[in-house]
């Protein structure tokens, strides 16, 4: 009986061991230096943790604010080899909108679809014939 108890633990000790493995996230930071809208929420420059709350989602957190977002995920058709990561902004006007996180390094790539605010902003400067959409890249800190 003994035995039978000893081995039943080592295969649920082992379920819960392979289901932390599998269920671990990553984590990634980045110093943002201006504002930008992640959907409807504007965020202020500063520090940030990425990180994933589940295979859908992705949190961004800021460390020097407290504040916070959560999103979901749209994987892009092309993902980069980079091992680092980096964020990448659309820049309108003064205006920064998150478009995509690629991190294939800590499995955080996701291609965000166009914010409201930002196509808002797009047809702005269309009318006002004030340049051109820029793309902005911040590196991510693993």
């Amino acid at each position: 009986m003994k035995r039978m108890t000893s081995i039943v633990f080592c295969v649920v000790a082992s379920f819960v061991t392979a289901g932390t493995g599998l269920a671990q996230s990553y984590a990634v930071r980045a110093n943002v230096p201006f504002s930008f809208a992640v959907g409807r929420t504007w965020l202020p420059a500063g520090n940030y943790v990425i990180s994933e709350m589940s295979p859908q989602q992705i949190a961004i957190r800021s460390g020097d604010s407290g504040h916070a977002v959560a999103l979901s995920l749209v994987q892009p058709d092309n993902t980069s080899t980079m091992t680092q990561g980096k964020l990448v902004f659309h820049k309108i006007g003064s205006r920064y909108f998150l478009s995509m996180i690629d991190c294939p390094a800590a499995s955080l790539t996701a291609s965000l679809p166009t914010s409201k605010l930002e196509q808002k902003a797009r047809a702005h400067m269309e009318e006002a014939s004030i340049g051109h959409a820029e793309q902005v890249l911040v590196a991510l800190n693993r």
